[in-house]
């Protein structure tokens, strides 16, 4: 089962149109990249995903339900979500950041919390000596990288990730895509990755969604985008050239 589809969503700020009759069903167990220029809806798109924005008409479902949103709150324990500034507690340290949601929810499939941890800091290159030290004594990318841990941890069906990568430089954003990459090979689950980088969404998109004015431009597999593009703007917003 296709664990988040959308039907028909049109959602607007301020009487403009965020998204215009959207209807994706994102496929379970695959890495689907939402690519698109500033103010196409991208963001808007996650955060309808995830229920923090119910939308003006048209009907989100989760694992195959109408997203109830009088519970969405502990529907969202089952969603991972990465964000671009991070968000890391400055006053907790970092195995107190990755553990913070465990006092709501246990890893799902029974691990011990701290044990997971240790497996996903390894995972991310981050040396099990990290977990004592405070967000302000890391990197950037080591501060993405905690991210992506804490939002693992309780072994969500589906991780949402918007724009988690832009601020770093190439060669880290490339270093934490090959690790996200291996993540999903040895656990398999449902990404959402929203990204303005053409080449980031090649390299970790199983499916390409290409938005523009809040419409689905293209919604098909990365090698049908690129080999038959549905009109010469799905091909520059999918150029690596355009990076």
């Amino acid at each position: 089962m296709d664990p988040l589809v959308l039907e028909n969503v049109y959602h607007t700020y301020n009487g403009q149109p965020a998204l215009s009759g959207v209807s994706l069903r994102f496929h379970e167990k695959k890495i689907t990249a939402v690519v698109g220029r500033s103010g196409s809806g991208k963001s808007t798109l996650l955060q309808v995903l995830n229920g923090m924005l119910r939308p003006a008409q048209g009907t989100v479902f989760f694992r195959g339900q109408p997203f109830d949103y009088s519970r969405a709150a502990a529907l969202r324990l089952q969603m991972g979500y990465v964000i671009q500034g991070i968000g890391l507690f400055p006053h907790l340290t970092v195995a107190q950041n990755i553990l913070i949601n465990t006092r709501l929810q246990r890893p799902a499939n029974g691990a011990d919390p701290v044990a997971r941890m240790h497996s996903l800091m390894h995972r991310m290159n981050l040396q099990e000596a990290y977990g004592k030290k405070y967000p302000h004594e890391l990197s950037g990318g080591e501060q993405q990288r905690v991210g992506i841990c804490r939002a693992l941890l309780p072994n969500p069906t589906v991780l949402l990730m918007d724009e988690p990568l832009g601020a770093l430089d190439s060669i880290t954003r490339e270093d934490i895509q090959r690790e996200i990459l291996q993540l999903q090979q040895s656990e398999e689950r449902t990404v959402i990755f929203i990204t303005h980088n053409p080449q980031e969404a090649l390299a970790l998109g199983d499916y390409i969604v290409v938005l523009e004015a809040g419409k689905v431009l293209q919604y098909d597999t990365k090698e049908n985008v690129l080999k038959n593009p549905a009109n010469a703007l799905v091909e520059r917003l999918t150029s690596t050239r355009s990076v």
